[in-house]
């Protein structure tokens, strides 16, 4: 049986309550205006995060 894996657009996901205040700010910066599963905007979040500062 496949997995289904649900899929939300930007305002949908910072509208989450599965993010922290600070994450959402992040999200609304980095996220573009397509869908994503909460999967994806955690990789995306989490790849920010680790990004050196320059």
């Amino acid at each position: 049986m496949e997995k289904v894996t649900m899929k939300f657009n930007k305002d949908q996901i910072i509208g989450s309550n599965k993010f922290k205040t600070i994450e959402k700010d992040i999200l609304k910066v980095v996220l573009e205006d397509k869908q994503y599963s909460l999967e994806e905007a955690n990789k995306i979040l989490n790849k920010f995060r680790n990004e050196e500062v320059r």
